[in-house]
């Protein structure tokens, strides 16, 4: 009964099988479940003569060491099924985060001459807002070089873009985009190597909200 079967537990979950009398006439063959990486308890086998078992014994190892890696597997799997899951579930957090910021937002990889200059960078990802206050799709950003879509790109912002692509840092600035007629609050920073994101507002009513009232004071004195 299973208050034998308690009685004739022991620690041998990783070693052979091994037979024991758990009362007179009856005797319970011990088949460890186990694998290298994990234990799985026992299997039992009662029989009153164990002459007749013994023969299959080594199946019954076998086959007890199949359900053992049986098991792993389908820990395995159901560990992977839960962290794809937790994985899916924070890539649609940051979808949807990516989605709906107010800012631009962009990733950017560096393009460098033969001796390691920057020369241009390349666009990888966009969000909406990017291409909101842009003016330019997805379609003409994605996988295009920045001078492909913007031709009169201040060269100084490529070099300023490659700085923080290559060397980590990161900087904020105002900048001025002469193709758009815009000006932006921009930050920048490496997400990883070759690579830099920005982060920018549209501050263009601004700076001219600045302007007319500096305009103004001007003519006031």
């Amino acid at each position: 009964d299973s208050r034998e079967l308690i009685l004739a537990r022991d620690d041998n979950s990783a070693g052979q099988p091994r037979w024991r009398e758990i009362s007179s006439g009856t005797h319970v063959l011990t088949l460890p479940l186990g694998t290298i990486h994990h234990r799985h308890e026992r299997l039992y086998l009662l029989t009153e003569d164990p002459r007749e078992i013994e023969p299959y014994v080594p199946f019954l190892g076998n086959m007890a060491a199949a359900i053992a890696l049986t098991l792993d597997n389908r820990r395995n799997r159901m560990e992977l099924e839960l962290a794809n899951a937790k994985l899916a579930d924070s890539r649609g957090e940051y979808q949807q985060l990516f989605s709906t910021m107010m800012n631009g937002f962009a990733i950017h990889e560096i393009i460098t001459d033969e001796s390691g200059k920057p020369i241009d960078y390349c666009f990888l990802e966009v969000n909406e807002a990017f291409t909101r206050l842009t003016g330019m799709t997805r379609e003409r950003l994605i996988g295009h070089t920045a001078r492909e879509v913007i031709p009169g790109l201040e060269p100084s912002w490529v070099e300023t873009a490659g700085r923080v692509a290559l060397q980590g840092s990161q900087v904020q600035l105002d900048g001025y985009s002469a193709p758009l007629d815009r000006h932006f609050d921009v930050v920048v920073y490496s997400p990883s190597p070759r690579k830099f994101a920005t982060i920018f507002a549209d501050i263009t009513e601004r700076k001219r909200a600045e302007s007319e009232r500096q305009r103004l004071i001007d003519q006031l004195q």
